[in-house]
């Protein structure tokens, strides 16, 4: 990861733990995002100090848009082999089975952790969240738990999503890949030939993958969702999340979380899947935000206006 990057995704960390009235909160801060950021990465906030317009907020002069695309990542999204629009396979993807909307928590299952911050048009922040890799659930920045329906990920889809995600170093990770004809170079624990999906009901659904030569075990950048987005909406809506370490270069079949105690695992849960390969998944809720726009109460109104637009953007990295 170039520094360039790794400084804008701090900067921002900077910015929420600096900007209270954004959140409409008066909790105290228990979690200083800084300090996570420090750790995670080692930069100091002395580091950060970007103001290009002297409003005493930290600013991005220089932030990629993206972060690192892996080679079996799903670039094209819903079409067919001549490159058109696939309504049926846009459809199958954007509303897929699989999601317990009775389910009001959130959880984050394997040693992957990370931050995530969104900032409304103007880059003020609206909501922050963390994970260190373990399985407690993410919390906010005041110690709540996040991602659950009653304290759902705010964002505005005409503003911006800024990512940091990591892996712990565990033994279980491969330390090298097990295709044929690759180059893995010094072997080192992280995902290798690991596919993955993400799928928020009614919004979004993509994978991807990658062999991994370089051993990478961390990723950052920043969503625009109001370029990736054509209809700005508000909307309470639920995502998951998984990937699996040496699953190779086909993708990931549909998948739930893993059996709850005492439930019998099914053959779509993520660790029979995986089997004794590592994995992590995580599921939560989203609520999409912003004054004056049209609110929609399911899944599949909104997956039906998206559609009307003829829009397959909407399967973004």
């Amino acid at each position: 990861m170039r520094r360039g990057l790794r400084l804008a995704l701090a900067v921002g960390i900077v910015m929420v733990s600096s900007s209270l009235p954004a959140f409409a909160q008066d909790m105290p801060i228990v979690i200083d995002l800084v300090d996570f950021i420090e750790e995670q990465i080692g930069v100091t906030p002395t580091d950060l100090e970007v103001d290009v317009n002297d409003d005493g907020i930290f600013d991005f002069p220089n932030i990629e848009p993206e972060g690192v695309e892996g080679i079996w990542d799903d670039l094209l999204g819903a079409v067919d082999e001549e490159g058109e629009f696939d309504a049926e396979e846009y459809f199958r993807r954007v509303l897929p089975e699989g999601f317990d909307v009775q389910e009001e928590g959130a959880s984050a299952i394997g040693p992957c952790g990370g931050a995530m911050i969104s900032y409304d048009s103007d880059f003020v922040s609206i909501d922050a969240a963390v994970d260190w890799g373990t399985d407690e659930p993410p919390i906010d920045i005041y110690g709540k738990p996040a991602f659950t329906k009653g304290n759902a990920f705010q964002a505005d889809t005409r503003g911006y999503l800024l990512y940091w995600g990591f892996t712990l170093e565990e033994a279980s990770f491969s330390s090298e890949g097990n295709l044929p004809n690759i180059d893995y170079g010094e072997p080192q624990l992280a995902f290798h030939d690991h596919q993955w999906n993400v799928t928020i009901m009614g919004f979004t659904a993509d994978n991807g993958g990658d062999p991994n030569q370089r051993d990478k075990n961390r990723n950052a950048g920043m969503v625009d969702m109001g370029e990736n987005v054509p209809l700005k909406f508000r909307a309470l809506i639920k995502g998951k999340a998984g990937i699996i370490d040496l699953w190779g270069a086909e993708r990931l079949p549909e998948f739930s979380a893993p059996a709850a105690p005492g439930e019998d695992p099914q053959p779509d849960n993520i660790d029979v899947l995986a089997d004794d390969k590592e994995f992590c998944f995580g599921e939560g809720w989203f609520e999409f935000v912003g004054d004056g726009l049209p609110f929609f109460e399911t899944p599949a109104l909104l997956a039906d206006a998206l559609a009307l637009l003829g829009f397959t953007g909407i399967l973004f990295n």
